[in-house]
């Protein structure tokens, strides 16, 4: 089974996360797989389940094939909407020592774009669970701010953005993020690194994956 089985470009975010169907608390085979580069597996099955990340757009609603064994589901993509917030020119680099650098611009809609909406950023990298064989079978997480790499120890969580109380200019706005963070530890462990923002309404926004390995 998908949760969930219909997917918004830019504007759901997480995982699409694949259960077993069934009596008797069947176990999810360990081979699951998509038909499509824009479906990637980032947490291979452990019985129980499976995770997959969207990246990319697509024009029209396209339909995705997701297969654990000999099950197979279907997961709709389906178009951005317009008027919401996307990610642009999403591309990756490396700096002279191999640390990843994260390029990408942010599209606003113009009911965002007045001086009074000031705006906070955090950008965040996840170690999924089978990262740590040997640490609890739990995922971590890590935000990038002024200062570095941190985990949350503070309820604030301003205490762990990016940045802080940003009056939006424009509609595109560009974002060059030295990481510090080598690209082949990043790799090793199957890092995942997301973005998201809140402005003065208080909603945040999840962007969703802006990196994971290739």
């Amino acid at each position: 089974m998908l949760s969930p089985s219909t997917w918004k470009i830019g504007t759901n975010s997480g995982s699409i996360t694949v259960t077993p169907v069934g009596t008797n608390n069947p176990a999810l085979p360990a081979n699951c797989s998509s038909n499509s580069p824009l479906v990637t597996l980032s947490q291979p099955s452990d019985g129980q389940t499976a995770k997959f990340s969207v990246t990319g757009t697509v024009a029209t609603e396209t339909p995705v094939k997701i297969t654990c064994g000999d099950k197979e589901e279907t997961l709709t993509l389906q178009p951005a909407d317009p008027n919401a917030a996307q990610i642009l020119d999403n591309v990756p680099s490396a700096d002279t020592a191999g640390n990843l650098v994260i390029n990408f611009k942010l599209k606003r809609p113009d009911t965002e774009l007045v001086a009074t909406n000031k705006t906070n950023f955090w950008i965040a990298a996840l170690l999924p669970k089978t990262s740590f064989p040997y640490m609890n079978d739990e995922e971590e997480w890590f935000f990038f701010t002024p200062t570095g790499w941190m985990q949350q120890n503070s309820p604030n969580p301003l205490s762990v953005a990016y940045k802080i109380n940003q009056t939006p200019t424009t509609a595109e706005t560009s974002f060059r993020i030295p990481t510090g963070l080598p690209q082949a530890i990043a790799e090793y462990f199957n890092a995942e690194l997301y973005f998201g923002y809140m402005g003065a309404d208080g909603a945040f926004k999840n962007m969703g994956i802006i990196w994971k390995k290739n």
